[in-house]
């Protein structure tokens, strides 16, 4: 999902928000991502951009006042096209369009930021999507104080199947361990080593559910990570679902 999340990036620092296209090449796309643009990373970008159009997902929205819900489909992109050059391909202009109905959120500010560039540091699936994850809570405290409660729901939101209980929380372990490694905004991430058990309602079967306590500074200055917007033309923050 890095490509999404640079696209929205850079839909976000143009000024013609009410056009729902991105253009780019792919070295801009490979610089974005901080890797080095060489072997076939263009047929390969271009595969994964072709795979991305294809995509969708479930958008829900609570109201908070009736305690109702909202839920639709929402697909990523539109269309995606380029033209390839076979003999310079790394600089093929390539154009992506957002869906209507990830457009029109984009345009309503329905998103919160969270920083891009630490989270492409990020190696492990799960140590991305959790800190994706935190990085969009509210729930965070005057002293930077957050805890959550790990339930199979939260798990499944994150990314994370869960089989094993103690595989699991070694596996959230090391994805804290890694989110503070790239981050000196978070001082510590501990977890409830006792895990509780509960019976779930349909099948019967034990979940576990532990918690997982975040201290995290406000900001840290001259740090990694920057509360504010990038320059325009970069890619310094991502998005996601506000929550």
């Amino acid at each position: 999902m890095t490509n999404l999340s640079v696209l929205l990036a850079w839909w976000v620092f143009q000024q013609h928000w009410k056009d729902p296209e991105i253009h780019f090449t792919y070295r801009r796309l490979a610089e974005a991502k901080g890797v080095a643009y060489k072997g076939d990373f263009a047929k390969r970008a271009r595969r994964s951009l072709v795979r991305l159009a294809a995509w969708g997902a479930e958008m829900t929205e609570k109201d908070p006042n009736t305690a109702t819900e909202r839920w639709e489909t929402i697909g990523f992109l539109h269309y995606v096209r380029g033209h390839d050059d076979p003999h310079d391909r790394e600089q093929g202009a390539i154009v992506a369009s957002l869906h209507r109905a990830l457009h029109d959120r984009m345009l309503d500010r329905r998103f919160s930021l969270f920083p891009l560039r630490v989270y492409m540091q990020l190696r492990a699936d799960l140590a991305k999507e959790l800190y994706r994850f935190l990085e969009t809570q509210r729930g965070f405290g005057p002293d930077g104080d957050y805890a959550l409660t790990i339930t199979p729901d939260v798990l499944r939101t994150i990314g994370c199947r869960q089989v094993d209980q103690r595989q699991t929380r070694f596996r959230l372990r090391k994805a804290c361990e890694e989110i503070m490694a790239a981050d000196p905004r978070y001082i510590s991430m501990t977890i409830d080593k006792s895990a509780r058990c509960r019976k779930s309602r349909p099948m019967g079967e034990e979940e576990a559910a532990y918690v997982l306590t975040v201290k995290r500074r406000r900001g840290v200055r001259g740090g990694a990570v920057r509360p504010c917007l990038p320059t325009p033309g970069g890619a310094g923050a991502a998005l996601s679902a506000a929550s």
